[in-house]
């Protein structure tokens, strides 16, 4: 789905689509099939080394026939490649521990914590920040927390935990009081 990229120092704004690609071969590994699976997946291969990234963007080319409002439109590579501009590395790191996921859960994800020149556009993502919105604050109170965590602008707070314990989380169920 296509966000904007509004090019430093010049009036040039494009819409664009993102990605991020592994840097180089995965090795595929059987899932455990438990509801906490995927998170399970990460921690196991962040124990054992760092996790990287490529993010790349490919940008909006009109002569193509690109297409922001229809989603199910497809942005052909060969008429506009990605174009790699970062990679993203993740330290190896346990973070199943009760003050990691507890910081991790009182979070709420949404594109839109973006500078507003870069915030989505289209219809698709018109209708996900409503939704991302009205299933955030389902979420928050349906677990009984009281205010979201602030959006965090560093690896302070994340750093500053040193516990790890992990005991409370066994068995949690999202949302919780189901």
């Amino acid at each position: 789905m296509p966000d904007r990229l509004l090019f430093k120092g010049s009036s040039i704004e494009t819409p664009i689509k993102f990605s991020t690609r592994p840097c180089g071969p995965v090795a595929a590994r059987a899932l455990s099939g438990g509801e906490n699976e995927l998170r399970d997946d990460l921690q196991a291969r962040l124990k054992e080394g760092e996790g990287c990234f490529d993010f790349a963007i490919q940008l909006y080319n009109e002569a193509a026939g690109f297409e922001v409002e229809n989603g199910s439109n497809l942005w052909p590579e060969d008429k506009s490649p990605f174009i790699r501009l970062a990679r993203i590395t993740i330290p190896k790191q346990a973070f199943v521990t009760d003050e990691k996921l507890a910081y991790c859960d009182a979070l709420s994800y949404q594109p839109w914590h973006a500078l507003p020149a870069h915030q989505p556009i289209g219809n698709i993502n018109r209708t996900r920040k409503v939704v991302y919105e009205t299933i955030s604050k389902f979420r928050h109170a349906t677990n009984g927390d009281s205010a979201l965590q602030k959006e965090p602008e560093g690896l302070g707070a994340w750093n500053a935990f040193k516990s790890d314990k992990y005991v409370e989380w066994v068995g949690y169920k999202f949302p919780a009081h189901q």
